[in-house]
């Protein structure tokens, strides 16, 4: 339920002992003049190396760029050749550098991941087959029967097959 409204829960300090705890602990020794998690940090410590206690807080960062190079050197050859290629929709040489995986910095959703997408889902709601799946190592990586090119080049591209965002 939390998600579903953009609100982010932090379930393990919901025990109302706990809340109970803590609130008592603030009535007594007020701590409006520590820093920010003061107490969780010096409870902390001991338990954890100073280095993790001690540490700013940072978000949490998904590897979407690691995610999307794996997927590309899985499936990006089926563009090449495939059903939007096939049907008009893309032209070969956009698919080409598309099959690619061209992803700019700070791009969430890059035009190449969505067309592998719409790749995917076109075989498979036409019936012209699935995408294939790359053999695990050692042996050689091959997509869609081809070799995977000799370089991938992460350049955006230009208005024919331009890897944007959106």
């Amino acid at each position: 339920m939390s998600m579903a409204h953009s609100v982010e829960v932090r379930a393990p300090l919901v025990d109302h002992r706990f809340v109970e705890a803590v609130i008592g602990l603030r009535k007594a020794n007020p701590d409006h003049h520590m820093p920010p998690k003061h107490r969780l940090r010096e409870a902390a410590r001991g338990l954890l190396p100073d280095a993790v206690v001690d540490r700013p807080k940072r978000p949490f960062q998904t590897p979407l760029a690691t995610w999307h190079a794996a997927l590309f050197a899985a499936y990006g050859r089926c563009l090449e050749d495939g059903f939007l290629v096939g049907h008009g929709v893309l032209a070969p040489t956009a698919a080409r550098r598309l099959a690619a995986g061209p992803r700019p910095d700070a791009c969430g959703s890059p035009l190449s991941f969505k067309a592998l997408v719409l790749e995917a889902w076109c075989r498979a709601a036409v019936g012209d087959g699935e995408l294939s799946v790359v053999p695990a190592a050692p042996a050689p990586v091959r997509a869609c029967g081809l070799s995977p090119p000799a370089s991938r080049s992460a350049q955006p591209l230009s208005s024919s097959g331009e890897a944007l965002c959106g």
